[in-house]
């Protein structure tokens, strides 16, 4: 039994269709990846707080979690919340305990989701957690993703024709005349 050849075209090209929706819908719940920092400044909210629960949700689309805040670190004023949402679609779903949580304001209520801080608080460091109260005073910088930077030694300049460095002098102890970091400055250089 043969199949018509316009029904075969027809049935490939519906097999790669559905593959191709399929493909932007499991990557429609996917995040750029954001400095924390950034995630900070960009929320209405970041709290430190105990989830409690779900609970019946008001709202439409949302799944509703009972919360204990623990500390308000973003707005400064504190806020009376009780209940958080996150949204069903592509949303972030915590099980009870302690969480650093930011999101938004959405008709009165706080919003979150996966590309929100959504981090179990026992799993921050303590240097992570000392600086969520730093994070708001550098909300006004303009975050940098990380560069390559080559460090490079005295007759490496030679070679580019400069004779004194114009960054931060950094000295590295390797056998290598050019090492490569990952750093937020253009290049360094190294007296070997």
């Amino acid at each position: 039994m043969s199949v018509p050849l316009s029904a075969a075209v027809t049935l490939g090209l519906l097999f790669f269709l559905s593959v191709g929706l399929n493909e932007q819908v499991a990557e429609g719940c996917t995040c750029v990846q954001r400095h924390p920092q950034r995630v900070f400044c960009e929320s209405d909210i970041v709290i430190r707080a105990k989830i409690l629960g779900s609970v019946a949700s008001t709202r439409p689309n949302l799944l509703a979690y009972s919360i204990k805040v623990i500390t308000t670190f973003k707005p400064f004023n504190k806020m009376d919340i009780q209940v958080i949402y996150s949204t069903k679609i592509c949303g972030a779903r915590p099980q009870n305990g302690e969480y650093l949580l930011s999101g938004h304001l959405v008709d009165g209520v706080m919003v979150f989701g996966l590309c929100e801080l959504v981090w179990r608080w026992d799993q921050l460091s303590t240097v992570q957690k000392r600086n969520l109260n730093l994070y708001q005073t550098g909300c006004a910088c303009e975050d940098v993703p990380d560069a390559i930077v080559v460090v490079l030694s005295t007759s490496d300049l030679n070679l580019l024709g400069r004779e004194e460095p114009n960054h931060a002098e950094l000295r590295v102890k390797q056998a290598s005349s050019i090492q490569i970091f990952l750093k937020r400055v253009a290049f360094a250089y190294v007296a070997l």
